[in-house]
């Protein structure tokens, strides 16, 4: 409000009118005079004074009566009145208090009036102070409201790509807001295997959700183009190391799940231990948090560690947020780790997934979470493999159809010590022009080639390990170090492209520098059975090639597979 205000004078008595005015101009001010209410009112309708100076007895309408009818035409803006009336009692004050918002005695004291006209003053200015603020608040809300919408449309879309919506992973996500900086996402690949992620980003709301994102949209690329869950892994750290400020991060819990071998690989960064729970309702495996979350540390830094587990019985994997064990009931007692397990143990049905929505949700009491809660859960079955129908992510590709060609590729112990040659292998296959079948069961064939030459040509693993109790986990830690160790030996892959009679071969030749084994008896006895928890990645490969031959000592595969026209 000005300096200079616009105050109605409203007395049925002329010379109090004069007076008052004169006295008003005399402190710099504009005086609009009225005889009474009804004149006071339609002033006000044509324009709305900044003070009103209100006599109550008057004819045609009193002073209380115009009150309340310039309140109605001010909506919600605050127009001060002050009363001015020889009505002295306490009784008439405090009645004329309760419509106005002072009351003065007459004869007025001038100098009263004129600090009752200041302190209105300062007063209106507060008021219109605040209801700026207000509408800019108002306005700050609507576009941040805007924002959220867009953010989720987004968040909502990439998480929604998944070509496997329909698999066995359920999703339960709370926010503490409108949005989450929780997400679950699953895809599989162009082999059959089930990848699943659930990150939790720091903090919640809109920074939280545009911070996971580029995580999301990462783990489908990868996904569809055949990347092992733990390349994609490191691939987000580095994306989000880059990209997120230094007091942002995502803690996550990645998992690939072959439902063909029984085998499962977790990789955890920050997320509460992931449980495998049997039909008994018992946990029978878990996987801790044993690293930084993802965007803390520098790709020299980051480990890509994956921890297996193959399963014999099936069961389902859980999956949760921080804010899922850490949700407060009216008391404020955390949800925590003992009642997740005894909502998993006594659940009246076997559904576990459900138990825990349930628990958890009884033990907020209706009261909101101060965090976002996530809860995953997957089926672990014995379904057979079978390809995810979903076409080859489209990318700009060298046209190889109508020649013959070859490539030779080199891996030094350096390149299998760092588990880089399959990242690398389905990096060039993804430059091919393969449909998306082919590139499926090429992909398998690759990798279950290039695994079987690291761990029996390479590092002499021995697959009869597998057999013992805990032999899975004990097979794949003597991996693990025998592989941290490997100071020798090398991996040759050639590729090669022939035209016989318009038909497109692919041959691929995979060759160690181990000792080889005895190929003839391994294939003799795969054939044999298939029963046993290892063993079955090589009559699949055989099954899906044109044919699977070893060469030399055993240390060399190879393999012919028909390309489609």
């Amino acid at each position: 409000m000005s300096s200079r205000l616009r105050i109605l004078v409203v007395d049925d008595i002329e010379a109090n009118r004069s007076l008052i005015s004169r006295f008003v101009s005399t402190l710099g001010h504009e005086a609009v005079c009225a005889s009474n209410g009804r004149e006071a009112v339609d002033a006000c309708r044509e324009q709305l004074p900044d003070v009103a100076l209100m006599d109550v007895m008057m004819p045609v309408m009193d002073g209380y009566a115009a009150a309340a009818e310039i309140r109605a035409l001010c909506g919600t803006r605050w127009l001060p009145i002050i009363f001015l009336s020889a009505k002295s009692s306490e009784t008439e004050q405090l009645e004329g208090l309760g419509i106005g918002d002072d009351y003065l005695t007459k004869p007025v004291s001038l100098a009263m009036l004129r600090a009752k006209i200041e302190v209105m003053r300062r007063i209106a200015d507060m008021q219109a102070h605040i209801a700026d603020n207000a509408a800019r608040l108002a306005a700050y809300r609507d576009n941040n409201e805007q924002e959220q919408q867009f953010t989720r449309h987004i968040l909502d879309h990439i998480v929604g790509y998944s070509d496997c919506l329909t698999g066995p992973l359920k999703r339960w996500i709370k926010p503490a807001r409108h949005l989450s900086g929780d997400v679950i996402a699953q895809a599989c690949s162009p082999t059959g295997t089930l990848h699943a992620l659930i990150a939790d980003s720091t903090g919640h709301g809109l920074a939280a959700a545009i911070s996971v994102i580029p995580a999301i949209d990462t783990f489908y690329m990868m996904t569809r183009r055949g990347y092992d869950i733990g390349s994609i892994v490191r691939e987000i750290n580095n994306k989000l190391h880059g990209l997120l400020p230094a007091n942002r991060f995502v803690a996550a819990a990645a998992v690939s799940i072959d439902r063909y071998r029984h085998q499962i690989e977790v990789w955890n960064g920050g997320i509460p231990t992931v449980l495998f729970v049997g039909a008994d309702r018992g946990v029978a495996y878990e996987w801790p948090s044993r690293h930084p979350p993802l965007g803390i540390l520098s790709d020299a830094e980051f480990e890509p560690c994956l921890e297996n587990w193959h399963w014999s019985e099936q069961g389902e994997m859980l999956l949760c947020s921080d804010g899922l064990i850490d949700a407060e009931n009216p008391a404020g007692e955390p949800f925590g780790r003992t009642r997740l397990l005894d909502a998993i143990a006594h659940n009246g049905g076997d559904d576990s997934f459900a138990a825990i929505v349930d628990a958890v949700t009884a033990h907020l009491g209706g009261r909101d979470n101060h965090d976002d809660l996530s809860l995953a859960a997957i089926a672990c079955t014995g379904a057979l493999h079978q390809p995810c129908n979903h076409s080859h992510p489209s990318i700009e590709t060298p046209q190889f159809n109508a020649s013959n060609w070859s490539l030779h590729l080199h891996f030094g112990a350096a390149e299998i010590r760092e588990q880089a040659v399959q990242p690398l292998l389905t990096r060039w296959l993804n430059q091919l022009s393969l449909g998306a079948n082919e590139f499926g069961e090429l992909l398998l064939i690759l990798n279950e080639l290039c695994t079987n030459a690291i761990d029996h040509g390479l590092l002499r693993l021995d697959s009869a390990l597998k057999q013992r109790p805990e032999g899975y986990e004990a097979f794949h830690r003597e991996r693990s170090q025998r592989l941290a160790e490997l100071q020798q030996g090398a991996i040759d892959v050639q590729f090669s492209q022939f035209i016989e009679g318009g038909k497109r071969l692919l041959q691929i030749r995979i060759a160690d520098s181990g000792k080889g084994f005895d190929h003839a008896r391994h294939t003799a006895r795969t054939c044999q059975t298939n029963e046993l928890p290892h063993g079955r990645g090589i009559a699949l490969a055989s099954r899906l090639a044109s044919s699977l031959r070893y060469a030399g000592c055993g240390n060399e595969a190879i393999v012919d597979y028909a390309l489609q026209d």
